[in-house]
């Protein structure tokens, strides 16, 4: 056979984790095939096909075996690559669901004649986390709203205490979110709220320095584990907090800034135009910002739910964020709505010894009502995001590594290094 030469490029998430497979997103973009031989080679028949290769005695997916394709005549001018796309891996849940730790894999992506030679291959690293992991992976940084789980059995007791707190504070133990007009039903919002602080607070949980960070991974304790250990990272009790406030019928947030994450809430049943998120994630600081001066969301601090001498009430810890919510550090990165990420398909691990109850109903306190229909909802202006138009047929000949460079000019967060964004600018940047 003719010398076959081609250059193999190929896009892929760095993670894989058994909370993204509700989301039914590839873990391969892309992979795009270059003729860089002679010219003989100008039409013999390829295809790719495409495995996951790890340590684990079962396959993590099945092999996925793209269409076959003529190789196009080289050029060193003008190149015509070929890209596959749409590629799917169905990955096992049994076996990403039993994961205790995270495990070393690869991508393998192999090229084959008609007569089943190999002529290219490439190799790309796969981090397969542990179920109960999440690591601040931008192809699914909203994944760790799946930890939020508010039908779990370990809340009752919490949210049975906040309603007897709810019941001394206000003569009133229902946790009814959201009723009548924003002038009456806000304050009784920042009340459940600050029941369920409290009731969390009353626990004594002991702060545990977590184990890894959030750029490397780091496991999140369930509300039955914390329960059980008594113990809580910023994640775990971001978590719990969260879980709480859903199970309470208040809307959570989850605030993500340098090396630190905190929960929230949302003050009213009004919140901004999906397309200010993505993937359920809000990566703009100034927008994040102008929420939280606007009283569309309330922060609260929730490593101070843990044991502390003198404790730190809910007031207290409404106020300990607000330089992040200012970005006066620029260390803010995202602000996570947990309803989004819900309905996206984020779904929580399976828990060893506990019953299989912990199915997240997404109906279940997500209220979204009618616009017309709210008496207190407010306008606000937000900058508005740049679209990008793209053509399916001219996306196909851009190389992937432009196209990845393309899409992260879009990230306007602090974690995007192309961008240098001014904290205190209002409006965008001008060149």
């Amino acid at each position: 056979m003719t010398d076959i030469r081609v250059a193999v490029e190929v896009v892929s998430s760095p993670t894989l984790s058994y909370t993204y497979l509700g989301t039914r997103r590839p873990t391969i973009y892309c992979v795009t095939l270059t003729n860089t031989g002679p010219d003989a080679t100008a039409g013999t028949v390829v295809k790719p096909r495409i495995r996951i290769e790890s340590p684990l005695d079962a396959p993590v997916a099945d092999e996925w075996v793209g269409n076959p394709r003529p190789l196009p005549p080289p050029s060193k001018l003008h190149p015509e690559p070929i890209t596959w796309d749409r590629i799917r891996l169905p990955a096992s849940p049994r076996v990403l669901g039993q994961l205790n730790e995270q495990v070393n894999a690869e991508i393998v992506t192999e090229f084959v004649t008609e007569d089943n030679e190999v002529v290219a291959s490439d190799r790309q690293p796969l981090l397969l986390l542990a179920a109960n992991a999440w690591t601040d992976d931008r192809d699914h940084h909203g994944a760790l709203g799946a930890f939020v789980v508010p039908n779990s059995p370990a809340l009752v007791p919490i949210l049975r205490r906040a309603r007897e707190i709810l019941l001394e504070a206000t003569g009133d133990s229902s946790t009814g979110a959201y009723q009548g007009r924003p002038e009456t039903g806000m304050p009784r919002v920042r009340q459940i709220a600050h029941a369920v602080y409290e009731s969390i607070r009353e626990i004594g949980i002991d702060y545990s320095n977590p184990e890894g960070s959030l750029r490397d991974g780091q496991k999140i304790r369930s509300p039955r584990a914390i329960l059980e250990q008594n113990a809580g990272t910023c994640l775990d009790t971001s978590v719990l907090y969260a879980s709480c406030l859903s199970a309470a019928g208040v809307a959570p947030v989850i605030f993500l800034v340098a090396g630190h994450a905190f929960s929230g809430y949302y003050t009213w049943h009004m919140r901004p135009q999906a397309r200010f998120f993505e993937d359920g994630t809000l990566t703009d600081p100034n927008a994040i910002g102008e929420m939280w001066k606007a009283n569309v969301v309330q922060s609260v601090e929730t490593t101070t739910l843990c044991r502390r001498s003198p404790p730190v009430g809910f007031e207290e810890a409404c106020e300990q964020n607000h330089n992040y919510l200012r970005n006066e550090d620029n260390s803010m990165e995202s602000m996570l709505d947990i309803g989004q990420v819900k309905r996206l398909g984020y779904h929580a691990p399976p828990e060893p010894g506990a019953a299989p109850v912990e199915e997240v109903d997404d109906d279940v306190a997500w209220p979204v009502p009618d616009p017309a229909d709210d008496l207190g909802a407010v306008e606000f202006e937000f900058f508005e995001a740049v679209a990008v138009d793209v053509d399916d047929s001219e996306d196909r000949r851009t190389p992937p590594r432009v196209r990845q460079w393309q899409n992260s000019l879009l990230d306007l967060s602090a974690r995007n290094q192309l961008l240098k964004v001014k904290a205190k600018s209002p409006r965008f940047m001008e060149f």
